[in-house]
């Protein structure tokens, strides 16, 4: 009991700092806005809604809520917002906040009939996707246009929820740099967490150390997989 008991205390002590950095790096940077509530939305469950059918679609629903919220769905989900509002300006990155999303496919105006089109999410490998420097499936905003609208087509077996973000590079590099020390403290806490485990399995013959060392390494494994960083 007084083994587990250090254990514990020890576990707590790696993860109150991480606690604390987590809670410590919301921002409220102008560069970094939520725009999903910018967007409307029209729901193809045939999935064989042509892109030029779409530009005409007239039943389109406005988002009102922060985040997209389609839960688990087969459908496909177009949404569109207007490409002149300063929120979808040159060069300012539009990053859809959830790292298991299969596929996400942009559609930007270059004229009134010409569109541009990019690619990005989960079944397209990294290094094709349209902003491949980013750790959520993200676009860049290639120009300013004049007006007409952009279109988003979405279609993943994993979680349609998330928001979306417009955010300038600067702010950006802030969150990647965040996002990636925040990951590997977590990998490193665990790492940690496995190493006093099999220390103690090793030294006292507790088999409940090598099962909880096992435990942490399916964790990792499930963070991994969940959240976009491993297949």
């Amino acid at each position: 009991m007084l083994r587990l008991g250090s254990m514990k205390i020890i576990t707590w002590m790696l993860f109150f700092p991480l606690m604390i950095t987590g809670i410590s790096c919301t921002s409220n940077h102008p560069g970094d806005q939520n725009v999903t509530s910018h967007f409307e939305y029209l729901i193809d469950s045939s999935q064989e809604i042509p892109f030029d059918q779409i530009q005409k679609e007239t039943a389109w629903n406005q988002i009102s809520t922060p985040h997209l919220s389609f839960n688990f769905s087969n459908d496909v989900i177009w949404l569109r917002a207007k490409s002149n509002e300063n929120v979808f300006s040159k060069d300012r990155i539009l990053s859809l906040e959830w790292k298991a999303l299969d596929s996400a496919i942009l559609y930007y105006p270059l004229n009134q009939k010409e569109f541009q089109i990019f690619n990005t999410g989960d079944t397209t490998p990294k290094s094709k996707w349209a902003f491949p420097e980013a750790l959520y499936p993200s676009f860049k905003i290639p120009i300013k246009s004049s007006g007409s609208y952009f279109y988003i087509k979405i279609h993943s077996k994993s979680l349609i929820s998330f928001p979306i973000r417009s955010i300038d590079q600067k702010s950006l590099n802030k969150r990647m740099i965040l996002e990636t020390a925040i990951t590997w403290l977590i990998l490193g806490v665990c790492a940690v967490m496995i190493i006093f485990s099999l220390f103690y399995y090793f030294a006292f013959g507790l088999s409940e150390f090598f099962f909880y060392a096992g435990y942490v390494v399916c964790t990792v494994l499930w963070y991994n997989v969940q959240y976009g960083n491993a297949y």
